[in-house]
């Protein structure tokens, strides 16, 4: 599935400039501190989460001609309808044309300052060890996104080094999709601008981004554990294994061969032995049959422990 973001315009050659305003003058209609006020009450009836409010905005399709709250309002609506919270007459209207649908929860005027202070924390009690420890190389996934992510498509498939860990926060992406909050390590990773920028990027600066868990891999090759050509190797004999296998060569099967690759180097080069790779194939199996179909697949201690 393709899933397009609009608001997706780092690293892009765009003909858009950035229109610095004055401090302290938020609104530019009378309009748009009401549909201000409209998307934080809706918000707190907990009929949809921040994640996908954000999913909805960014798809947008004129997205980039709208002005920042046209944007809110034009996402706001789409809610209300998906939901059958209003009717396109009643939004045209702007009166209820029947009775209002209940919702779990309403904010009233009494609780929006203590609400607003108290902001939406995303910290959770983390289920398992962080994977990645500070100075570890790693690299994102180059996988195009399929639904709302916070990975940046300017950084995927880019290599970086953690700088810090900030704990385990709810996943944006399983959010968004209604999954549940799925709460995932979320680590700060550095990288310097020609990682991100190629040789045109200003020497010596790196960008730092706050990335989840399961956008992140190790770095292997950038390790010194295998290099490209023994990589290449690697992957043909696993490509031609396959094909003596009778497998169909249509594409299908192309990371099942990258996976058999990497196995075979681990093991090759010392990194893990044929029983670690078993019992963390095996682990990952029962993490797998263990998640509602969408949802990131994430190794608990359960899983490592085997069938129980």
């Amino acid at each position: 599935m393709t899933y397009r973001s609009h608001a997706e315009l780092g690293g892009l050659p765009v003909d858009l400039a950035v229109v610095p305003e004055p401090e302290g003058d938020p609104f530019h209609a009378p309009w748009e501190p009401r549909a201000h006020a409209l998307t934080i009450a809706m918000g707190a009836t907990g009929v949809w989460n921040l994640d996908m409010l954000r999913s909805v905005r960014e798809t947008l399709p004129d997205y980039r001609q709208r002005s920042y709250y046209e944007i809110w309002y034009g996402a706001l609506v789409a809610l209300l309808e998906r939901h059958g919270l209003a009717t396109a007459d009643e939004l045209t209207a702007g009166a209820a044309q029947g009775p209002a649908r209940p919702v779990p929860r309403v904010l009233d005027a009494g609780q929006v300052w203590p609400m607003l202070r108290k902001g939406a924390p995303t910290l959770r009690p983390a289920s398992r060890s962080a994977r990645f420890a500070v100075g570890d190389r790693v690299r994102t996934s180059a996988v195009p996104a399929t639904g709302h992510t916070r990975l940046p498509a300017y950084a995927r498939g880019r290599v970086g080094i953690v700088e810090c860990l900030r704990g385990a926060h709810v996943y944006p992406d399983a959010h968004a999709a209604g999954l549940g909050e799925a709460p995932e390590w979320l680590y700060a990773v550095v990288f310097t601008a020609a990682e991100l920028w190629g040789e045109d990027a200003a020497a010596g600066q790196s960008v730092a981004i706050d990335l989840w868990e399961p956008y992140l891999e190790p770095a292997l090759h950038e390790r010194g554990v295998f290099t490209w050509p023994e990589w290449a190797d690697a992957l043909g004999r696993a490509i031609a294994a396959a094909r003596g296998r009778g497998d169909p060569d249509d594409g299908t099967t192309y990371y099942q061969h990258w996976l058999a690759a990497l196995e075979s180097l681990v093991a090759a080069k010392g990194v893990g032995t044929e029983r670690e790779l078993l019992h963390f194939r095996e682990a990952w199996d029962r993490a797998a049959q263990r998640t509602p179909h969408g949802a990131p697949v994430a190794l608990a201690d359960a899983d490592l422990a085997g069938p129980g």
